[in-house]
């Protein structure tokens, strides 16, 4: 590893060998293309991946982690910081169903491949039996009131039900990128606003699972955490340095 700057919280920039980093999350085909022809235009990656200090797991930037193995790259520009951090804090993403004949497609599905679905009586529930490993994934319909559902197979992982939901709105045919919001203020209003009819809730995330998941080279769904962390540093790095 060679550091290329050291800042006054401790972290540093560095090039780090790209066999040596562990991604934990899939990423998106589609964005990769268009960030591979990015880079490859600029000549530069602009903003370092962000990396644990310990474990080597990439936190941030598996989009770019993915273009610069595809690019032939031999280092990637890192940003090192210490996960365990209490400037780090790991959230969810909430994908969103955009119409109600979608929602009836997934939840229809789901049952077809095994799944149970059932209702439970609030969000409260929902997230108690995920964190549980009671269910895979949960939903949030909105009809006239809200509405909670888990969905259950036994063997399965959120992953699992994740690639049927995708199986389902891809048979669908009109939702192509599954959208994914941040703030759960902004799921409710898009539930209520009816610019989206159903949420899915993931299982709670924590640092030891991401890293436990990364280590086994099995990663999860994209956008399956979401981190809260310091703004990424600006930090550009040509692509000759990274191959040479």
């Amino acid at each position: 590893m060679e550091i290329l700057e050291r800042f006054d919280d401790g972290t540093v920039i560095a090039l780090i060998e790209i066999g040596k980093l562990h991604d934990h999350e899939q990423i998106k085909p589609q964005h990769l293309d268009e960030l591979c022809d990015e880079i490859k235009k600029d000549g530069e990656v602009k903003y370092p991946i962000i990396v644990d200090k310990y474990s080597n797991v990439v936190l941030d930037g598996h989009h770019r982690f993915y273009a610069l193995q595809r690019l032939g790259c031999k280092y990637a520009p890192a940003h090192i910081v210490d996960y365990y951090s209490g400037q780090i804090k790991v959230e969810r993403w909430h994908p969103l169903v955009k119409t109600r004949r979608e929602a009836k497609a997934v939840l229809k599905l789901l049952g077809k491949e095994g799944y149970k679905v059932e209702e439970v009586l609030s969000e409260d529930v929902l997230n108690v039996v995920l964190a549980l490993g009671q269910a895979c994934v949960g939903f949030v319909l909105e009809n006239h009131d809200e509405e909670f559902f888990m969905a259950y197979k036994e063997g399965a992982t959120y992953g699992d039900a994740m690639k049927v939901v995708k199986d389902a709105l891809e048979a669908e045919g009109k939702q192509k990128e599954i959208e994914h919001v941040g703030e759960e203020s902004e799921v409710l209003r898009k539930l209520k606003t009816k610019e989206a009819r159903m949420a899915i809730i993931t299982p709670p995330m924590t640092k030891e699972k991401v890293v436990a998941t990364a280590e086994t080279g099995k990663p999860m769904p994209p956008k399956s955490t979401r981190h809260i962390m310091p703004e990424k540093k600006y930090y550009p790095v040509s692509l000759s340095d990274l191959m040479k």
